[in-house]
């Protein structure tokens, strides 16, 4: 309807318009609507009416007029087709059961029923309990109790035929204003070009020529179809008519004297007949109604086009439809209002989680900053914050600060993909994680080589305050790295906190990759000479030999340690032994080896085995560092 007004004010704006400021009363809408009427009217050069059902009427008129110039779109005017069913069965029980009556009294006893009416109701026939003299002739003793009793039987015959006559009378009446009323509710439902006479469609130039030319080549396929269904719709039409008339000719000589009516199955089957015709009927025309509207909406467009009476049918309906119109307008005024407030609403809920997420951006900005300023202190370019990014919900930007002063004054703050370097955006992205770990209170953090290898200063404040600070706070810090500067920095800072250290080898691809902890560093001596020796090149072995030979100096010095704290002398230490090589400790340590005779020269063969390799003399054969890694793995699970 609002679209309806929307044209309607192209044509009548003045007066229309203002009814879409505000919600106006029903006498607003009259009112603007009778202007518009007569400014239409009196453009017209007539006087318009002052009544403002008349002047729609008078528009209507003019409208029509102005249209048939061009072409006469009211004929395809029409009503919609009413309902309508075939007769009832008690309707078609009634002309059975007064067939029945009927044949029960025959058409003699029929003429004489008053006479035999009026003779019961004489108080000597009444009365009567013997014979008695018949009344109407006079005859003695004639009028027998039995005789009365025929009588009577007669009379009640009558009485239940003239009943079923009633009904029958009546029920034929109704059928027969039932087809009259299909009849007139078919002709209704048909276009008015249709039940106009054809002399009166030349008249008007309704013509499918001329509605061709006016639509053009481009709305051929569309009046075809309107013309197809059109012929269906015809042919139906006319197979109802001949089923209506048929059954007509059956009723209209029983309405007059039911004494006509002979078969009533053959009215029951011509109704059956009938509704299946209507029903193909109301299919037709269901099928034409929107190809006819194709058409004629085209059509219609057109001739108000050239008619220059655009909007007036919709400033017609609307008049006519005030009260669903003013409904429609407090409609669009609730809606409007109800969006506007639900707008105001939305930007309520915006500010409000705006201010949510730049307190929780805040938050994760400070501890981002923290570890930031661990990391990579004294910089000047530097994090700046997280922050939403400007009109989006679920994108953020990471801003850098620029700054030439020490103190980071006077920053310009840039994107920090288009200004960091990839040290330090790596970095930014290690700040990031611990924030959000410590922010979550988690217990422990896993780091794989958070360390660029290329970056010495990120190394040393990483070791430095960054693990220190996770330390205080609690977190167990997992790190896995390749870097063996890394490895032995922390190995060496946090010793005091029992540091576990662990080496990954795979030696065996098929036994997969071996832990060994590295805080026995005999044992990772031993892991890393077997590595070693189970190369194939020459120099591998000679690294091995060493190793070796380093790992059975580390054997006799934690036996020396183990037998002196064993003594009582806690202040036993490896360092002790420092600038002592193999040749001066082995022998003080085989005089220790006593679980077994054998063991003392398993020892000593250790230490020939690998002397060469510690010299520029021929690389020792594998199989015999072999033998002396394994008698040395064999000892340190003897002894120590």
């Amino acid at each position: 309807m609002i679209v309806k007004l929307d044209a309607a004010i192209e044509v009548a704006g003045r007066h229309l318009r203002r009814l879409l400021a505000k919600v106006p009363d029903a006498a607003a809408i009259d009112a603007a609507f009778a202007a518009a009427c007569k400014d239409l009217i009196e453009a017209h050069g007539e006087t318009a009416p002052a009544d403002h059902p008349a002047r729609v009427d008078k528009v209507e008129a003019i409208l029509a007029e102005k249209r048939a110039k061009t072409f006469p779109v009211k004929g395809f005017d029409r009503k919609p087709l009413p309902s309508w069913s075939e007769a009832s069965d008690q309707q078609h029980e009634k002309l059975a059961h007064y067939l029945a009556e009927r044949a029960k009294v025959d058409e003699e006893t029929r003429r004489l029923t008053n006479l035999f009416a009026e003779a019961l109701a004489l108080p000597a026939v009444v009365d009567a309990e013997d014979s008695i003299d018949c009344p109407l002739c006079g005859t003695a003793d004639s009028l027998t109790a039995e005789r009365i009793a025929f009588i009577r039987a007669r009379v009640a015959d009558t009485e239940a035929f003239k009943a079923a006559e009633k009904h029958a009378r009546e029920t034929l009446s109704q059928m027969d204003s039932s087809l009259k009323s299909l009849a007139n509710g078919v002709t209704a439902a048909l276009p008015a070009f249709i039940t106009s006479p054809s002399k009166s469609r030349r008249a008007k130039n309704f013509r499918v020529n001329k509605i061709r030319e006016l639509l053009g080549d481009e709305r051929k396929a569309a009046i075809d179809a309107w013309l197809a269904a059109l012929r269906r719709l015809m042919r139906r039409r006319a197979a109802l008519g001949v089923s209506a008339n048929k059954l007509a000719a059956l009723i209209a000589p029983c309405v007059a004297s039911p004494e006509a009516l002979t078969d009533a199955d053959a009215i029951r089957a011509g109704f059956a007949d009938v509704i299946a015709a209507y029903d193909l009927f109301a299919l037709a025309l269901k099928e034409y109604d929107p190809l006819e509207k194709v058409a004629s909406a085209a059509l219609t467009t057109v001739v108000d086009a050239e008619s220059k009476t655009a909007g007036w049918q919709e400033l017609i309906d609307l008049a006519r439809d005030q009260a669903n119109l003013r409904a429609v307008l407090i409609d669009q005024s609730a809606r409007e209002q109800l969006a506007k407030e639900i707008k105001q609403a939305l930007k309520q809920i915006d500010t409000g989680n705006e201010k949510v997420l730049d307190k929780k951006f805040e938050e994760l900005s400070d501890g981002v900053q923290k570890w930031w300023d661990l990391l990579r202190p004294d910089e000047l370019s530097f994090f700046s914050g997280v922050i939403p990014r400007p009109g989006a919900r679920r994108t953020i930007d990471f801003k850098a600060g620029l700054s030439v002063n020490a103190d980071r004054s006077n920053p310009k703050l840039r994107d920090v993909i288009a200004v960091f370097s990839m040290s330090q955006l790596h970095c930014l992205g290690l700040s990031l994680f611990l924030a959000r770990a410590v922010k979550e209170g988690a217990g422990f953090i896993v780091l794989d080589d958070p360390i660029l290898s290329s970056d010495e200063d990120y190394r040393a404040y990483f070791n430095a305050p960054v693990i220190e600070e996770l330390l205080a706070l609690g977190i167990q810090v997992v790190l896995l790295t390749q870097d063996q500067r890394t490895w032995k920095d922390l190995g060496e800072r946090y010793l005091h906190q029992n540091i576990s250290m662990f080496q990954i080898v795979l030696s065996a691809p098929a036994s997969g990759s071996s832990v060994t902890n590295t805080a026995d560093d005999l044992e990772s001596m031993l892991v890393r000479a077997d590595t070693l020796l189970r190369g194939g090149h020459l120099s591998l072995h000679k690294q091995g030999g060493e190793v070796v030979r380093d790992a059975a100096e580390r054997f006799c010095k934690e036996m020396l340690v183990k037998t002196r704290r064993t003594s009582g002398d806690g202040n036993a230490s490896l360092i002790d032994y420092d600038r002592k090589n193999l040749g001066d400790l082995s022998p003080q340590v085989e005089t220790l080896l006593t679980l077994d005779p054998s063991h003392p020269g398993k020892l000593r063969t250790v230490g020939g085995a690998v002397n060469p390799a510690k010299h520029d003399d021929a690389v020792p054969a594998a199989g015999v560092l072999k033998v002396a890694l394994g008698d040395l793995r064999f000892l340190k699970k003897k002894y120590l």
